[in-house]
């Protein structure tokens, strides 16, 4: 195995090994402080979905590049990243529905073209409910009285 040089590393360790240690430790503060926030986001957004109520959901996706192969590379991706998305919502929310995906490619055309249709419902109470739980566990409220 050979040895690496400093030279191998990246601009970023570089930077990090030239840091003092206090800044070092705000480095680390900010980081921390940008987990909890995407943390308390993460939250926010669950609470808010689990009230929603899809009726009716399609997304339609048109794609080319001009050239066949690469295409067809990239609707193995776009096929990738609307199953994952549609996945995610789909365990955070209510369907009533079963949602519809398309994806056509255009091998000898390019251009992107992407539509969603959808009918969502949320009840007043429920509405009324998921605001008050947000700003029950909103970190802006606890800071806010302390």
């Amino acid at each position: 195995m050979s040895e690496h040089t400093p030279k191998d590393y990246s601009k970023l360790v570089d930077v990090l090994q030239d840091m003092k240690d206090e800044e070092f430790v705000g480095l680390k503060n900010l980081l921390n402080n940008a987990i909890e926030q995407i943390k308390e986001a993460q939250k926010m957004l669950r609470i808010m979905m689990s009230s929603i109520v899809f009726h009716h959901f399609s997304w339609k996706t048109h794609f080319g590049t001009g050239d066949a192969s690469s295409t067809g590379i990239v609707i193995g991706g776009v096929w990738m990243m609307k199953g994952t998305l549609l996945g995610a919502v789909y365990d955070l929310s209510n369907f009533k529905c079963e949602p519809t995906l398309m994806v056509t490619p255009h091998f000898q055309q390019k251009g992107l073209y992407s539509e969603v249709d959808c009918m969502v419902s949320i009840r007043l109470g429920k509405a009324i409910q998921t605001a008050v739980r947000l700003i029950r566990n909103s970190n802006v409220n606890r800071e806010a009285y302390s």
